[in-house]
């Protein structure tokens, strides 16, 4: 009996201690995520499915998204897909169309959108913790002349906003260096040059280069039998006065776009860390591993019930236990894939970074394998969440 009431009083104790730090609510640095990516098409539920997935491994509280493809008729199927609020402007089943969505718990206040151009510039202004930010979206147009006139439009609707934290991201379709930034000269030096006059004039940053001066990594890789194209044409541009907030920038590579992923995180301020609840992860009873684990687990529990005064404290106990065990195995399960997926996105890096106007066979073809491992990867991932 002596024996027994350890038993209880452990539990019990690990059971109060777990509960107290899991409702526990305290004051920790609030940061924001910002990612913008071209997706080639969204209509699909498959790519919406890879696009949750990469947003929830990297923790993203803000994507821009271009070349969404979407029309007025899609905007039902976005509103269920997406936990959060979602500001479209469609272009056509073909071509162009913006996104912002953000996440529910990111906890912004809108302040008001703006549709500037249809499909490629779309304006959100936002409150965040009493500073209002001004998330612009933009899909600047292939041919050159559009998109010098794109750009000095942009610079007119945006100095409307300059009192705002300016929060400029999407598909530029060029670059302003091209000597880091390119393989090969700017094709487009005309709306180069413009769109560093509209940088200038906004007072805006390069969240990239702020972070990485030197680095040649590109957003948009296409390699053509034994040529290659590779440019960083996906950037995030800030105001000045947010560059102490600026932790990091990284190009993630996806996989099932010829884009990259930018990934971009600002402190925002102290905030209160909201008190939570656990619920039980339905995913985790498609996982053939989990369940295997569990019924192992709960075969073994089953025989403790011997230890328990009654049928009622096994089970109360019981429920403590299965919660450790799904935190843990959801836990160890997250590292395994951030761990796989980290080793794909520095493979990938690492060739690209050995690019330059030509390429052998082998490194083409090995970049090829690697961005379909990656996407193949991230499909079977979401594969099981489609499953209703």
């Amino acid at each position: 009996m002596i024996m027994h009431h350890k038993v209880f009083f452990f539990f019990y104790c690990s059971l109060f201690v777990s509960t107290c730090l899991f409702f526990l609510s305290d004051l920790s640095m609030r940061s924001l995520k910002i990612g913008p990516l071209n997706i080639n098409g969204g209509r699909d539920r498959q790519k919406r499915g890879l696009i949750s997935e990469i947003s929830t491994q990297k923790n993203i509280d803000i994507l821009f998204l271009q070349e969404t493809h979407t029309t007025p008729s899609d905007e039902t199927d976005w509103g269920l897909w997406w936990e959060g609020s979602n500001y479209l402007s469609h272009g056509t089943n073909f071509s162009a169309g913006v996104a912002i969505l953000f996440r529910a718990s990111a906890n912004v206040k809108i302040v008001s959108c703006a549709e500037i151009v249809k499909g490629r510039l779309l304006i959100v202004r936002a409150e965040i913790e009493d500073t209002v930010f001004c998330f612009t979206n933009i899909y600047a147009p292939n041919n050159g002349a559009e998109r010098v006139a794109f750009y000095t439009r942009l610079q007119k609707e945006l100095l409307i906003y300059n009192q705002d934290q300016i929060i400029l991201g999407g598909d530029f379709n060029c670059t302003l260096d091209f000597t880091v930034d390119r393989i090969g000269e700017e094709p487009h030096p005309h709306s180069s040059q413009t769109l560093k006059t509209v940088i200038s004039h906004l007072d805006l940053l390069d969240t990239f280069r702020v972070k990485h001066p030197q680095s040649r990594q590109y957003t948009w890789v296409r390699v053509n039998s034994n040529r290659v194209c590779a440019a960083r044409l996906d950037r995030v541009y800030i105001s000045r006065t947010l560059n102490p907030r600026l932790i990091h920038c990284n190009i993630l590579p996806v996989g099932f776009t010829d884009h990259h992923f930018v990934s971009v995180e600002l402190i925002i301020s102290p905030g209160e860390r909201a008190k939570s609840f656990w619920h039980f992860n339905n995913k985790l009873l498609l996982d053939n591993v989990f369940c295997k684990n569990f019924g192992c687990f709960w075969d073994q529990w089953q025989l403790r019930k011997v230890e328990f005064d009654s049928l009622k404290l096994w089970w109360e106990v019981g429920k403590a236990q299965i919660r450790v065990f799904c935190q843990q195995y959801t836990s160890h399960s997250s590292a395994r894939l951030k761990t796989v997926i980290k080793n794909i996105e520095d493979n990938i890096k690492n060739l690209e970074e050995g690019l330059n106007g030509s390429v052998d066979p082998t490194t083409g073809t090995l970049l090829k394998e690697k961005r379909m491992e990656l996407s193949s990867f991230l499909q079977e991932r979401v594969k099981g969440a489609l499953v209703q």
